[in-house]
This record gives C-alpha cells, structure tokens and sequence, in this order.
C-alpha cells in the first residue's frame, strides 16, 4: 500500500509523462528562489520524470530547516496520485493533486489509534483511499530531504493532462503555489534571525515537599534566587505564589471565556488562585512593589505551607519594552489557570505555519493528541499562526511577548480535553503544547488545576534542577530511579529550578542538568523524566544520575568588595591557577578534552576561531602563538558576520568556538553552521554542561569560577591562557619549537604571581580615571599580540562607563584616526616589549608631533624610552613572555574601566541595556 521513494532528484518537469513543458508568454513562470537550497520546481528543464518519483532539489544550506520523509499512498483503485510528506515534528501533509486547485490535507502522524482512518484526500473528492496505518512500517526505507517549515514541494500530476488549457491551468497552481513558499522561506529566515535574538532572562522556582514553610520564608528564597540571577537580565521581573484569599479574576486580564457550564465569576478548580506580583525595573524594585500589595490585600505573610510551589522570573526585554504587562510570569488569563515563565524565545507565536486550523472536532474518543481528528478539508492557505489562532478561540493578548501564547495554549488544550469529559494530566497538556512550539526557550509552568506541581522543560536554553534532602545526606551522586525512590518515601525536601548553578548553591550542591526536550515533572514530592520526542505519542520515562556542583557559596557573594566586578578583577590570581591547575606536567601540556583530536588538528586545512565581543578579542590574541606553534593557517571569524556571509567551512577545517556561557546565541548558531559543514568543533568556555560543551567534538572548560559581572575578566584571561596551552599542546611534535615552548610552560607557571603584582596599580588606575572622568572620547592603540588588547580594553570602557571608546590597530593610525588627535583627545598606547617594540615608538614620537594627550603602557624600565623628559603619562607592567603578555596588559585597563564607572556614577554590574551572554544579529 505504500512505496518508498529510494533516489530524491533534482528539478521536474511540467508534464508528467515526461514531456517537457510548453513556453508560454502569457503564462506566469515560478520565480526561481534566491536561496542555493531552496525546493524550487523549474516548469522548462527537460527532466523526463517517472510517476513513481516526486522530485525534491538538493538539500538545504539553511541549518533551520527541517528534515522530511516522503512516501507514496497508493490506492486501491490503482491511481497512484497523493503523495505524504511526514516532518521531522511528526506532521504529515497528505497532498491529492487530482482535488480542486490548491488544496492540501494537513494530517499530525503517529497519534491516531491502530487501524483509524486518515481523512485524506478522498474526502476531497479526489477518490484516493487514505493510508490506513499512520506508524511506520518497518519494511519501509526512507528517503530524506530538507524542507522549510513544514512545506512540501506539491506531488506531480500522474494523470497525463491531454489538453493546453489544463496544463496552462497546472502551471499557474504550481507558480501560486512556488509563490506561497517563497513567502514561508522569508518567513524561515526571519524565524532563524529571531531565534539568534535569544533573550539571557533567569527563571526560578521554588518546591518544598513536606516541610513547613512560611508564605515569607518562601517569597525570601524567590528573591534571593532572582538576585543571583540579575546578571541575566534586569529591566523587570516578577514572581507567582498561592494565596489564601477567595478565588476572584486577575485583574486586567481578560482571558478566553469560562467553559460551558461555568458561571461567570465562579473559580474554574477548588485549589488555593495563584498571586502574580511583576514589577518594572530591578529585583528590589519588585521585593518592595510585593511587599506594598501584601500589606494591601492584607495577606497572612506567616501562614505555613507544608507543599507549596512557587515561580520567578527576571526579564531581559527582547519582544515588548519593559513593562509590567510584559514581565512574567504571563498567564492563560482569567483565574491565572497556568503560569509560565519563560527563558528563550518563541519563534513560530507570529511566524506562519502551513494549515489552517479548524476550529472543531479537535478531540475523537480513540486519540490523545488534539490535532488527531483535524478535518482535512481545509484551503493550503500560509496564514495562521500560533498567535491569531488562539485570538480565533477567543483568547485576548495584553502584552506584546511571545511567552503569552504559551500559557494560553496550555489553556486551550486543557479546555479542549474537558470539553469531550476527558481528563489530562499536567505532563500531557505540557506535552502537546511543546508539540506546538518552536524556537529555544526552557520554560516553567505552574497550574491551580494542579496545586503543588510544577513542570520544567527546555530545548536549548539552560535549565537546572537542584535537589536538597532534610532528613540525611546526599553527597554521593545515585541515579534517578534511586533518587525518585527516595523522594517518594514523604521525607521532607526542597526542589529548586534554575537558569544557572549560582542561584542554587546556597541551598543544595545536589543538581541535574537538564537536557534537551526533556520534561521534569514534580508531584507529590516525586521527581520523574520523560524524553519527549515529536515522532512518538507517548513520552518515554528516562533516568538521569546527580551531579555533584563544586562550587562554594562565598564565589557568588561580594565579600568583602563593593562590586562583583572589582571582586572578578582582583580574583584573576586564583582564577588563572584553577585554570592551569594539573594540565602543566613536566614541561608539556595535558588537555585531556582534546588529546584524542590533537592529531586531526595538526592536519587541519586551517583552524578557524569563532566567537563574539570578549571571547573574540581573547581568541584574536592567542591567535599569532597559535600560527607559531603549529604552522597551521589560523583565521578570524565574528560568529554573526560569518552566518550573515555564510563564509566557507570546510570538513577539513578545525573550528574552535568561544564562549564564556556556552551559551551565547550567534556562537551555536555557528556551530550548527559548521557542524553542517564537517568541520571539527571545539569549544572553549567556563559553563560544564552548557549547549556549546555538549554540542562540539571536544573541547577544553577555562575553569575561571563563576562570573556575575556582566562586563568579562577573569574568564577573558583564563581563556587567553587556555588557547595558549591549546597552542603548546597542538605544536607538541615539532622539536624545532621545543625550547619556546618551555620557556612559555615555565613562563605559564609564575603568570598568577605577576598578576598579583599588576593589581597593585589598583591606585594609580583609580587616579587616571579621575583625570578622564569628564572626557567624551578615548582610542586605544596597539599592535602584534596587544591589538586584542586595545580592543578589550575598550569595549570595558565603553559597556561599563558608558564612554565612547576606541580600539585600533596602531599600523592604521595614518589611515584616518590621526585626524582626531589633538591636545584634549586622550590616547593609550600598549608599547610593552616585543617584536612591535619600535613601531609603537614611532607611533608615540607621532602622535607627540600631533600634541595629543598621550597614556603610555610599557614594561618595566622601559618609561625613558616611550617617554623621554616625561612628556606623556606612563603606566609601567612585568614584563613577560610576548604571547602572555595580552593577559598582564589587559588588567590595568580593566581596573581603569572599573573606577571610571564608579566615578561617574553608573551601576558596575548590571550595565545600561546589558545582559550577559546575549548576542543579537
């Protein structure tokens, strides 16, 4: 009843009998798309087409594409004329040519009971019968191509058309058609791009299982979670907790109208309504708005809950300016039925989706998924999305996020469940809402429906869980199973998720990294996992083993510093030692994460280093060590210039990613690029678990300790130091670099020593920064190894104090930038010893000849030779080896960023419009 298609071949023809088609003027020809991978069906190209084939071109250079399965329905009246198309999210488009012009049967795959009938295109009047068994069959091989948000090249008409006016019509169908899903591509561009626009936002939550808890104990620990997470972002923030007040509706929210049945202003469930507090502006801004209501409302702040579920959110704006109505939690509408916060973005809530839904018979007896009994008779229109479908149900939207359409999704399926007296459990209605959605998001829902329970899940944003045991000690890491076990026995706990590690060590050191389409369902004080996958009805329970963090709580405290970036400057002595720490032994380099890829990278075309602001710069200034070393052609890349270029990555090339988070988004978009193109990835960056460690070959963790400044220090040293040792570890087999390879071991060893002593400017910084305080405008040059230092140290100057600053290739000085200097234009320049010595002299002695305001950086001794009768402001460091020398010169320009700030009185930490680890096209 079915046959594979075995061989996917280019371009078709018009005619299915193998005739090539008819030019004509007067009929539109389908544009050919821009885009090299596109499906394009060209209606001139004499390619004899066999009816047994349906003709897809080559595959997609687009990493956001899709993968689908084409297969033949074959009826038993012996026409051979609908073909199926099954996505990799489990959507099968059953197409029936011989129906009238432009329709099209969106079927959801494997979701119906055994031996129920697809409504295909026989309903349409076509006469095909429809396949019977929508599983796949295991005979079957399949054959793959790549395909656009869910789009299919239409099938070919296999009833030979006899006349010109049917041919004529056939053409202009297939050129609205070809016109459709040029539309849709764009569409999928965009998509892609918004998708690099991934929003840094921190979610939390809060579970205890059996234990008393204060309503005010329980709001404290929301907090303090959303305050180790303000890094991530801080223009609002929000938080959702039980009340014990009578039920009544959310203020302005009007939702979607009370099922059947239900009275108005009567509650939709029996349990606790939840109490959604969201404020504008910073965490504390929030802590003092929840407080003030809770006076209002005169709610019992010392009532104790023994379960109690609770959930937070601090906001990065991304889609809609800061604003209450834009902060999370958002809600499903009246009631708060569910709550959601959100990290990510969603990319298809106004992003067209291929069919238009109906809006009955969602549910049959006999299926569990709600698009299972989709009448079929619909027009192939690329208009609905996820957004204006809901509108269509009902559903109002107040604010301008896309995480609103999911807790109204949820409240769809929920609604839709009940209405045909079924039940649904929170997994399943979490289930087929991710069923809906694309993009990269981690998300947390919260229901009254279902008091006491919470549900995490999360595709390619981070999200932890951590587990803390009252009763005994869970120092040993055990599995799941034992773990699910022992949360079953009614002991008392409590169960925290988190965007990052830093917001739960100072309750457990206990925590599970959740990984991709995963949903972690809490209930009863029972932790279970299921593996959701978009070809399966039902999940499958998985087991997942505890890690143990080696963290300290007093690394994600201020001590005894006012700033967190003060405290990461003057923590690089200890950072650069953990980074080094065991992988110097006996003159070599140990990098256990790349030892059995080394000899892959010494035979690489080239090594390509990717990466974006700091991680770019501390790549940039290992890069001349590396060429040194290895021999081997080292090039540059911005990870967002290089997906706007789609510059070439071969399978012989070595790409090596930078990322302090791991999971900056322009980084694994480029990483997808290149993993699609064969290259070898390593990835580089401070975050265990984190997207860019579990997606390359192979790699090397900084271990520089967790950073919560937004502006990067100690990870840009810690990696500089890291990619040197990468260097000696790759030119390892050359003898005649041996001895340079010693002296720059011997040299990595006593580094932590001469950055303690460069800390001691620490004073003399803070002085230089009260003569610029009032400057609009500093240039940074350098050249060699020190170009990656100008731009550093810029780009610190210019996030944090809000200055307009430049970095610049000292050579291109004559090139234009000579013009803007004069007497009030401060200048530094990095002159410390090495092969550019004298050139930066000769830049000096011009720039002096110009009467610019100069700043020198030297080695020690060396002032009399940059400065002569000191005439400039000399700044002197230890001098040390050439390539190490970017990590001492670096930190002078850090603690000058650092006191400009204070000094002109901005916030340090969380600086205007930043957030870290955020990357926008």
């Amino acid at each position: 009843r079915a046959l594979l298609w075995e061989q996917i071949k280019g371009t078709g023809t018009d005619e299915t009998n193998g005739d090539p088609a008819t030019s004509d003027s007067t009929t539109p020809r389908a544009p050919r798309s821009k885009r090299g991978g596109s499906h394009h069906v060209n209606d001139t190209d004499d390619v004899r087409r066999d009816p047994s084939e349906i003709r897809f071109s080559k595959r997609a250079s687009n990493p956001k594409t899709r993968s689908f399965v084409a297969k033949r329905v074959k009826p038993k009246s012996g026409r051979d004329d609908s073909v199926a198309v099954r996505s990799s999210s489990g959507s099968l488009l059953l197409h029936n040519p011989s129906a009238p012009t432009g329709k099209s049967s969106p079927i959801p795959s494997g979701r119906c009971g055994g031996g129920e009938l697809h409504r295909g295109a026989a309903e349409t009047g076509g006469g095909a019968e429809p396949e019977r068994n929508c599983q796949r069959h295991p005979a079957l091989t399949t054959a793959t191509v790549s395909v656009p948000l869910d789009l299919a090249v239409p099938a070919a008409e296999t009833r030979p058309r006899r006349d010109r006016a049917e041919r004529e019509q056939g053409r202009r169908a297939r050129w609205e058609w070809e016109r459709a899903r040029d539309r849709a591509e764009e569409a999928a561009a965009a998509a892609a791009a918004a998708v690099a626009v991934a929003a840094m936002c921190g979610i939390f939550a809060y579970l205890n299982y059996n234990v008393a808890r204060e309503r005010r104990y329980i709001m404290e620990v929301l907090f303090n979670g959303l305050r180790r997470l303000e890094y991530r972002g801080y223009d609002s923030s929000g938080i959702a907790i039980d009340s014990d007040l009578p039920p009544s509706p959310a203020a302005g929210k009007d939702g979607s109208a009370l099922r059947e049945g239900e009275a108005a202003g009567r509650s939709p469930y029996s349990a606790r309504p939840p109490l959604v507090f969201r404020q504008e502006g910073k965490i504390e801004s929030l802590v003092g708005s929840v407080y003030r209501e809770t006076d209002v409302m005169d709610l019992n702040l010392e009532e104790s809950f023994f379960v109690h579920a609770g959930i937070a959110h601090t906001r990065w704006a991304t889609h809609g300016v800061p604003a209450s109505r834009n902060s999370h939690p958002q809600t499903s509408g009246d009631w708060n039925e569910f709550l959601v916060v959100h990290n990510g973005i969603i990319t298809n809530y106004e992003v067209w989706i291929t069919s238009k839904l109906s809006t009955s018979s969602f549910f049959s007896p006999s299926c569990t998924s709600i698009y299972s009994n989709i009448l079929t008779r619909f027009l192939y229109k690329l208009v609905i999305v996820l957004k204006e479908t809901l509108i269509r149900h009902g559903f109002t939207f107040e604010s301008d996020t896309d995480t609103e359409v999911i807790p109204k999704l949820a409240k769809f399926v929920f609604d839709k469940a009940h209405d045909e007296d079924g039940e649904v459990t929170f997994s399943q209605v979490v289930i087929e809402v991710m069923r809906q959605l694309e993009g990269a998001y981690a998300l947390i829902f919260k229901s009254p429906h279902y008091p006491n329970e919470l549900i995490a899940c999360k595709r390619g944003s981070t999200l932890l869980l951590g587990v803390k045991e009252l009763s005994e000690d869970m120092k040993n890491c055990m599995s799941f199973h034992d773990v699910k076990a022992l949360t079953t026995n009614g002991k008392p706990k409590e169960l925290f998720f988190s965007s990052d590690l830093c917001a739960i060590v100072e309750h457990t050191k206990n925590y599970l990294a959740i990984e991709d389409d995963e949903i972690v369902h809490i209930k009863d004080g029972s932790v279970s996992i299921l593996k959701f996958d978009y070809g399966k009805e039902k999940p499958a329970s998985v087991q997942r083993a505890l890690s143990f963090l080696e963290m300290e709580v007093e690394q994600i405290k201020k001590g005894s510093y006012d700033h967190f970036m003060q405290k990461e400057i003057h923590e690089q002595p200890h950072s650069l030692t953990t980074t080094m720490r065991g992988r110097l032994r006996d003159k070599s380099v140990i990098l256990g994460g790349l030892k059995d890829h080394l000899r892959t990278i010494r035979h690489s075309r080239r090594v390509v280093f990717i990466g974006c602001g700091t991680s770019y710069n501390a790549a940039l200034a290992a890069r001349p060590f590396l060429e040194e070393l290895s021999g081997i052609p080292v090039t540059m890349e911005n990870a967002s210039d290089l997906l706007d270029r789609e510059g070439p990555i071969y399978r012989e090339d070595t790409a090596v990613f930078v990322s302090q988070s791991g999971e900056t988004a322009d980084t694994l978009l480029a990483l997808e690029y290149a993993l699609e193109n064969g290259a070898l990835c390593v990835g580089i960056t401070n975050t265990v678990g984190s997207t860019l460690a579990r997606k390359t070959h192979c790699g090397v963790h900084i271990n520089a300790g967790c950073e919560i400044g937004v502006a990067s220090t100690k990870a840009y040293t810690s990696q500089i130091v890291v990619m040197t040792m990468m260097a000696l570890a790759i030119g390892d087999d050359r003898i005649s670099t041996q001895f340079r390879r010693e002296s720059i071991i011997d040299g990595l060893c006593s580094l932590p020593n001469v950055v303690r002593e460069v800390l001691k400017l620490d004073g003399e910084m803070k002085d230089l920064a009260k003569s610029l305080i009032d400057v609009q405008s500093l240039l940074v040059f350098g050249r060699g190894y020190n170009y990656a230092t100008a731009l550093e140290g810029a780009l610190k100057v210019k996030e944090v104090a809000l200055m307009h600053t430049e970095g610049m290739l000292a050579g291109e000085m004559k090139h234009g930038p000579l013009a803007l200097v004069d007497e009030t234009l401060p200048i530094i320049v990095i002159a410390t010893r090495d092969a550019c010595f004298s050139k930066q002299q000769s830049v000096i002695q011009q720039l002096r000849a110009r009467k610019g305001r100069l700043i020198v950086m030297c080695s020690k001794g060396d002032a009399s030779l940059v400065s002569p009768g000191d005439s400039c402001r000399v700044i002197e460091v230890p001098q040390v080896a050439d390539c190490l020398q970017p990590v001492v010169n670096i930190i002078p320009l850090q603690l000058l960023a650092y006191h400009l700030t204070v000094l002109r009185g901005y916030d340090v930490d969380q600086p205007r419009n930043l957030a870290k680890s955020v990357t926008t096209l």
